[in-house]
């Protein structure tokens, strides 16, 4: 499984990518975490994978990843669909 997460250089949207990722099941999404130490994760939005295992999606950037500052590093959690608060299982 690879996830690689680019912040675009206009400051407002992810790309993410994944290869070899399960499908998303029904009433599911995976969530992505922004990571910065000493703080708690901050989501990074939602999106789904398909049967191939495979996807790129383009997420916004929302404001509370943007006032982190440095982000450390990013997870991603299998969440219910809309996403979590916090994520639910370790990343």
């Amino acid at each position: 499984m690879t996830v690689t997460a680019l912040w675009l250089g206009d400051g407002r949207q992810f790309v993410v990518t994944a290869h070899a990722l399960p499908p998303t099941p029904d009433g599911r999404a995976y969530q992505l975490w922004a990571l910065a130490r000493g703080r708690a994760p901050v989501s990074m939005g939602t999106f789904a994978v398909g049967p191939t295992g495979r996807v790129t999606a383009v997420l916004p950037v929302p404001p509370a990843v943007e006032t982190l500052g440095l982000v450390a590093d990013c997870a991603l959690t299998l969440e219910a669909s809309g996403g979590a608060p916090l994520p639910s299982e370790a990343p």
